[in-house]
């Protein structure tokens, strides 16, 4: 056996029984633009969004990568000297209207209907100044091992937005920037920015191209569940090997437990993950130059 299968059979044991010890109340360590900006706002009276319209429009900040909180209408917007970008969708805005009719004896009666706005963040409107970001930006030291290691796979990382995720399609990497990671009660900022970091290139070396292991990985599948387990248990030993990590740490064993949940046989599942996270390792490790070369 080599040193680094003796290595990763070692922090394997220490994960699983972190697990033992650990449930699965996982803390996502990645501040968004909601945490940044606020709730959604309108840009010229600074009123803020209620009822549906707050989630409506909280979750086109996050799914579209938006750095700004505000809002407007066409009109609000191009009143103030403003142009909204070719290309741009909108979002519904929806609010309740009071209204008034004749009734049969020609009586006021008053009524309540649903109307509809349509809206635009700030980020789709040329030459609109947003506002700059006043939270304090978490810094950590940049570990260049473990940078090295990944700039030596030529994996595609776009830098920036408010999501990790490996996209098999496009084949590229989407991790937010280094100080929008934030502590947890387990680990830090740094710690938390490199285990995500690594957990993404896990997911990277499965597309069809590489080792293949991406196949029905349908978000809510026992076979989505099972890929989130090899990627964590794969950033798992990659964090203790590039030294991110001195040991496994709690936030592993807490993520890992809320997808084995999803698993009929726990105790073989992880197993089988660690094996498969292995293979990914190996493929990692021979991209790297012979001075890199996890050992």
């Amino acid at each position: 056996m080599s040193k680094t299968n003796e290595k990763i059979d070692k922090i394997a044991e220490k994960v699983i029984d972190l697990m033992k010890k650990h449930d699965n109340n996982w803390l996502n360590p990645m501040k968004n633009s909601l945490f940044n900006y606020g709730l959604p706002v309108n840009f010229e009276s600074n009123r803020s969004y209620n009822g549906f319209n707050t989630f409506n429009l909280s979750m086109a900040i996050i799914d579209n990568n938006w750095t700004s909180n505000q809002f407007g209408t066409f009109k609000n917007w191009t009143d103030k000297g403003y142009k909204i970008i070719k290309g741009s969708k909108s979002e519904i805005v929806f609010f309740w209207t009071q209204g008034t009719s004749k009734d049969k004896d020609d009586d006021n009666k008053s009524y309540w209907f649903l109307k509809t706005y349509n809206v635009f963040n700030a980020c789709q409107i040329e030459g609109y100044e947003i506002k700059e970001d006043k939270t304090e930006k978490t810094q950590f030291e940049i570990l260049k091992d473990c940078e090295d290691y990944v700039s030596n796979t030529n994996a595609k990382i776009n830098h920036g937005g408010n999501g990790a995720f490996y996209s098999p399609s496009k084949d590229i990497i989407s991790i937010p920037l280094k100080e929008n990671f934030i502590s947890t009660d387990t680990s830090t900022a740094q710690e938390c920015y490199y285990s995500t970091l690594l957990h993404e290139l896990v997911h990277w070396t499965g597309s069809k191209n590489r080792l293949d292991r991406l196949k029905k990985t349908q978000f809510g599948s026992k076979e989505y569940a099972f890929e989130e387990l090899v990627a964590e248990t794969g950033s798992a030993i990659l964090c203790s090997l590039l030294n991110v990590s001195s040991s496994p740490r709690v936030d592993h064993a807490k993520y890992l437990n809320h997808w084995i949940d999803l698993l009929e046989d726990k105790p073989r599942s992880i197993m089988t993950a660690f094996s498969q996270s292995s293979k990914a390792i190996d493929y990692l490790d021979k991209l790297q130059n012979k001075a890199e070369k996890v050992a």
